[in-house]
C-alpha cells in the first residue's frame, strides 16, 4: 500500500486535491499501526483466541452462520428498544442499523469528505495516526463486474457455504440513515468474505493505484485540528446534538485558551 507521511494540513490538502478526490472515499484512524478490520473480523479473532486459550474442543467454525444467527436475533428483538428501523427487504440497511449501535458487523465506515476522516485520524490519538483513501468510482466499477442488483450482493454475500474466486470490498450506501452517518458523510465497504479483512483484501487487488494511506504526524495534530476548527470540522458538526457536545470537551488544552474568546466558540458552531 503506496504511504505518504503528512506534516500539515497544507500539505493533506495537496494530496487530497492531487486526486479526484470525490471520487474518493477516505477513513481516518488514530493510531497508524492499525489496519483495516472489521468490528466482527475483530470479534472472531478475540473470541477464537480466548477459546483456544481454554482448552475448550477444536471446531471448524464457519463465520457466516453465526452472522447469519446474530442478524435475526436482532431483527427479532430490535422492536423492544427501537420505535422505528428498515424495511426487512433492506437487508444491508440491517447491517448498518446494527452497527450504529454497537454491534459487530462486517461492515467498515468510511466518508465521502476527508476532512472528517481527517478530524477521526486525530480523535483522542496519542500517536501518529492515519487517513486510508480509496478511489470509491474503481471500487464501484469492479463491484458491477461481480453483481447486478443490490438483492445479489446481499444473497452472495451473505451465503454460509460459498466458495470464492475472487476477494471483494463492495460499497454500500444505506438508505435507512441516521443523523450521525448523514453528519458524517457516511459510506460503508463490505468484503464477501469473512475469513479476510478489509485490509487484507484491498492489498489483494491487482490495481494498488486507487489506495493510500496518509501517516498523520503527531507534531502537527494542534495545528491541523486548528484549521479544522475553521472548517467546522468539530465533534459538534460530526456527532450531532448532545453526544457532539459531550464529545468536544475531549479536545480541551490542545489548543490554547487564548486563541479563542469563549469556551462554547470551542465546542459549538454559533452560527
Amino acid at each position: 500500500m503506496k504511504e505518504l507521511i503528512i506534516n500539515s494540513i497544507d500539505e493533506f490538502k495537496a494530496v487530497i486535491s492531487s486526486h479526484d478526490y470525490h471520487q474518493w472515499i477516505y477513513r481516518g484512524q488514530n493510531n497508524y499501526e492499525y489496519q483495516l478490520e472489521s468490528s466482527l473480523f475483530r470479534a472472531f479473532r478475540r473470541n477464537e483466541k480466548i477459546r483456544s486459550a481454554t482448552k475448550m474442543k477444536r471446531v471448524h467454525l464457519i463465520r457466516e452462520k453465526y452472522e447469519k444467527e446474530m442478524i435475526e436475533s436482532f431483527q427479532k428483538s430490535c422492536h423492544l428498544f427501537l420505535t422505528t428501523f428498515p424495511n426487512m427487504k433492506d437487508k444491508f440497511d440491517w447491517l448498518s442499523l446494527m452497527q450504529h449501535y454497537g454491534a459487530p458487523t462486517r461492515l467498515l465506515d468510511f466518508s465521502l469528505s476527508p476532512y472528517v476522516a481527517l478530524y477521526f485520524s486525530m480523535y483522542e490519538a496519542t500517536e501518529e495516526a492515519a487517513v486510508y483513501c480509496i478511489n470509491y468510482s474503481e471500487i464501484k466499477k469492479i463491484d458491477s463486474s461481480y453483481y447486478n442488483n443490490i438483492d445479489q450482493k446481499y444473497s452472495e454475500l451473505m451465503k454460509t457455504e460459498k466458495s470464492i474466486d475472487q476477494t471483494l470490498l463492495v460499497p454500500f450506501e444505506p438508505k435507512f440513515i441516521n443523523e450521525r452517518l448523514f453528519a458524517q458523510q457516511g459510506v460503508f465497504l463490505i468484503p464477501n468474505t469473512l475469513n479476510f479483512s478489509h485490509h487484507e483484501i484491498l492489498e489483494n487487488y491487482e490495481n494498488s493505484d486507487f489506495y493510500l494511506k496518509l501517516k498523520i504526524n503527531i507534531t502537527q495534530f494542534a495545528e491541523i485540528q486548528k484549521e479544522l476548527l475553521k472548517m467546522n470540522i468539530r465533534a459538534s458538526s460530526v456527532y450531532p446534538g448532545f453526544e457532539g457536545f459531550c464529545k468536544s470537551f475531549n479536545t480541551i488544552g490542545i489548543i490554547p485558551i487564548g486563541n479563542i474568546r469563549s469556551l462554547s466558540e470551542l465546542i459549538i458552531d454559533m452560527n
